[in-house]
């Protein structure tokens, strides 16, 4: 006969079932110490009262300590900055500088020029270009290059002219930046929206040129003249250079691909802090500049732009240094209100603070003036963007308008307040549910 096999009993985890048996433990007595603080709290009147007064303390705690938006405002000096244009509408960047020396385009895709046209240095293209009162240029783009420079340049005579730049709606203009050496002003432009580019209805970005009355020298690379039969290409230019007196003196310059711009400004002007149009709607501002030193992404090196400057939130102040980051949370800065760079004859501001036995004296930096606002909760400032140092954090109490000195002391006082009305509950409750191994239950103050 063929004999039963015998189940075996199924193992049993003993260690499992005591962390069961636990868990439900604590459980039970969770339950049982809620249980104590309701009824603590429905027969104490007096600690129904310090509860309100502990949760109107840690209210006070956390609208003075919980970050909150509030607005801020910022005036720097920066060797460059980059931003997108945030507006609805076109803006004029640039408004009618006059009397420049010198300036050289990119971007541009046609050229029209009317009036007397020379070559002095080739005798069979001057005769040509004499008998013609009217080019038309076709250019390649930001392949291509515009330089107009005025002949014998004095000021004051009528002379070459930005009459403005303006802006299309989520341009980005990239390393907007002033030379104070070299007295030049130089910017990118990247319409940075497929809307745009090959606009029909010519609301692309743009810049108008008053060419004045003087003689002018114009030098381009990158061009086709059909009406001659000359010209080159991006892959192998051949600079095309001709003196020029115009007759229409208004020109505007539509900038439908990524545009560079570079001028060398007048050396005296009354006019310079009206050079720039303000209130500017702005987004992705940045305040630094990218090194690349290789082909390795890794290789890569993040320069700060900011010389120096002062950033204020409610009644905090940060002072910015030279080599200086910048951090600001979202939304972060939402309007330039002003652009400015300082008058080459401008005496040099210097500033003197005496610290003990120590003069420590200080001269203003000289590059692109930069004042802006914005909203945010935390702004930080530190030579490595990673550690900042310095920082800036509102509440709600500051963005009511309370000083910081009374916030201060409105933290501190709810601060301790909390603590003191935590013991005295703790000590309290402990009259009213003694444990079992110091008062019996029959002793209990409650």
């Amino acid at each position: 006969m063929l004999k039963k096999s015998r189940k075996t009993p199924p193992k049993v985890n003993y260690e499992q079932k005591s962390l069961g048996q636990e868990l439900l433990k604590n459980i039970k007595q969770l339950r049982h110490k809620i249980r104590q603080i309701i009824s603590y709290v429905k027969q104490r009147n007096r600690a129904k009262w310090a509860i309100l007064l502990l949760l109107l303390s840690l209210l006070i705690l956390y609208t003075g300590l919980a970050p909150v938006r509030n607005y801020f405002e910022a005036d720097l000096t920066v060797k460059n900055v980059s931003f997108s244009y945030a507006g609805n509408s076109d803006k004029v960047l640039i408004n009618n500088i006059i009397d420049i020396k010198n300036i050289l385009v990119t971007g541009v895709d046609a050229l029209e020029l009317v009036g007397n046209f020379t070559s002095p240095d080739n005798e069979e293209l001057d005769k040509k270009l004499k008998n013609s009162n009217k080019l038309n240029f076709q250019l390649f783009g930001e392949k291509s290059q515009l330089e107009i420079t005025p002949i014998n340049y004095q000021q004051q005579l009528a002379g070459l002219a930005i009459k403005d730049l303006r802006l299309q709606p989520d341009t980005k203009v990239d390393t907007f930046s002033y030379n104070h050496k070299n007295h030049q002003l130089l910017l990118a432009i990247d319409p940075n929206n497929p809307r745009n580019h090959n606009n029909q209805n010519n609301n692309t970005n743009s810049l108008r040129l008053d060419l004045g009355t003087v003689p002018l020298r114009v030098t381009l690379t990158g061009y086709k003249l059909n009406k001659l039969g000359i010209g080159d290409s991006p892959d192998a230019p051949n600079p095309f250079s001709f003196q020029f007196q115009p007759r229409i003196t208004q020109i505007r310059l539509s900038l439908k691909s990524q545009a560079k711009l570079l001028v060398d400004l007048p050396e005296k002007s009354e006019d310079y802090e009206q050079w720039f149009r303000g209130d500017i709607a702005v987004k992705n501002v940045q305040f630094y500049q990218k090194d690349i030193t290789g082909e390795n992404l890794n290789d890569t090196v993040v320069k700060p732009a900011i010389l120096q400057g002062k950033i204020r939130m409610g009644e905090r102040e940060l002072n910015i240094n030279k080599n200086q980051f910048l951090s600001i949370d979202e939304p972060g800065i939402q309007l330039i209100r002003n652009f400015e760079i300082s008058s080459p004859d401008d005496e040099p501001e210097v500033d003197l603070n005496i610290e003990g036995e120590k003069v420590n004296i200080s001269q203003s930096a000289k590059g692109l003036e930069v004042r802006l606002a914005g909203e945010t909760r935390r702004i930080e400032v530190g030579i490595d963007n990673r550690f900042p140092v310095n920082m800036i954090q509102s509440n709600f109490l500051a963005r009511l308008g309370f000083p910081n000195d009374f916030i201060i002391a409105m933290i501190s006082g709810a601060g301790a307040f909390t603590v003191a009305l935590l013991g005295w509950l703790v000590k309290d409750f402990e009259k009213c549910f003694p444990s079992d191994n110091e008062v019996s239950a029959n002793e209990s103050e409650c």
